[in-house]
């Protein structure tokens, strides 16, 4: 009781400051409280005043919307640091609403994904184009609802609704995407991101507002060792800037859906059968091995090849890039699954770290030796098996 009083006191006083529905909220609260959500309840009380959680509750109440719900033990689990910062609890529960109804039944099979929005907006953690939230995957794998790109697994164990929000029960607190950097690193892959340091393309991509990189793992570039050997410095630059959709992000569900160009103005093709899906750039394909890696300004996914097209086209990048860019001004709140809009319906921020990435002169000597030290790594793990 004395918690309840606490949360509900607490509310009271900070609520004449904002704009959310103090009934729902504190009904809300109450419903937390008395089903088994008390951590959370505390969560959103103890951060009431930082934007993410006036964002949150500005926006749970009116039309349909699922709240991710941890557990009380999934609290429990947290190192203090990351409740301490109220700025930034705030932003991480705010990554736990999603924009529209996702019951069981919304959610794709592996290694079909679902994407949904978010209410993250912050700024700091979120650049995506045309100010659009921060969007998170799903899976279902082996009978068990997943949510991906954690550091934990994090699985939807049961359900159950208060008013207009359905609320699905998650055995983890969900953490926020990162830098582009960082999901190389969880990946493990390493010899991309050499190469990208090499061509000075690492910091125009984190910098981009929207962007979509088609990222080949240690072994596909391993593999195209002898192939980048025999090409020029311009050449590398070119086959690396074919693998990146600059100013949208694709996700999974929509790959294919519209027309998509590469920053070196290259156009791609998607198919999709029983042995996954695959991403064409002139006549090299691969094999998307892990799709929708969310990043803070757009998505990652990895493949099992080089697209190794040397071919430009400087006019096509900077008429789709400016596509891309023309309805940077024009966003609303996306419901339900991301589902497709056509390049052309999406646009990111406009601003000076939000120029076109462009292609520049490689030491290619420092770049093939990235990839001949990860090629000797593979082979002698090879020959250790």
């Amino acid at each position: 009781m004395f918690a309840k009083t606490l949360l509900l006191s607490t509310l009271a006083a900070t609520a004449a400051a904002q704009t959310y529905n103090q009934t729902y909220a504190t009904g809300l609260l109450q419903f937390l409280e008395n089903n088994g959500f008390s951590s959370l309840a505390n969560a959103i009380t103890t951060s009431i005043d930082s934007p993410g959680t006036i964002n949150l509750l500005n926006n749970v109440n009116g039309t349909s919307k699922t709240l991710l719900a941890p557990t009380n033990s999934a609290f429990n689990g947290l190192a203090a640091n990351a409740t301490s910062n109220s700025t930034l609890l705030g932003d991480r529960l705010s990554y736990h609403l999603l924009s529209g109804s996702f019951p069981g039944s919304a959610f794709a099979t592996s290694p079909s994904h679902t994407i949904a929005r978010t209410y993250l907006n912050d700024s700091s953690l979120v650049t995506l184009e045309g100010n659009k939230t921060q969007a998170i995957a799903f899976t279902i794998d082996g009978g068990a609802t997943r949510v991906l790109n954690q550091n934990t697994v994090v699985t939807i164990t049961n359900t159950t609704s208060y008013e207009n929000l359905l609320i699905q029960v998650v055995d983890a607190v969900i953490d926020t995407p990162g830098t582009i950097t960082a999901a190389f690193n969880t990946w493990k892959l390493t010899a991309l991101p050499t190469v990208l340091d090499q061509l000075n393309f690492t910091d125009a991509l984190e910098a981009a507002h929207g962007v979509t990189i088609f990222a080949p793992n240690d072994q596909a570039l391993a593999n195209a060792a002898s192939a980048l050997q025999g090409a020029n410095e311009t050449q590398i630059a070119t086959v690396v800037a074919n693998h990146v959709i600059n100013g949208t992000t694709v996700y999974s569900p929509i790959l294919g859906q519209g027309s998509y160009t590469s920053a070196a103005g290259q156009g791609y093709s998607f198919s999709t059968n029983s042995s996954g899906t695959f991403v064409t750039s002139g006549s090299a394909t691969a094999r998307v091995v892990q799709a929708d890696v969310i990043v803070k300004n757009g998505v990652i996914h990895v493949i099992d090849a080089v697209l190794f097209n040397n071919n430009t086209n400087p006019a096509a990048a900077s008429s789709a890039y400016a596509a891309y860019t023309s309805t940077a001004g024009q966003n609303s709140q996306q419901t339900g699954a991301v589902a497709g809009p056509t390049p052309t319906e999406t646009g990111p921020i406009g601003g000076n770290n939000n120029a076109a990435i462009s292609i520049r002169m490689v030491d290619q000597s420092a770049v093939l030796s990235a990839v001949a030290v990860v090629a000797g790594a593979l082979s002698g793990a090879a020959l250790l098996i």
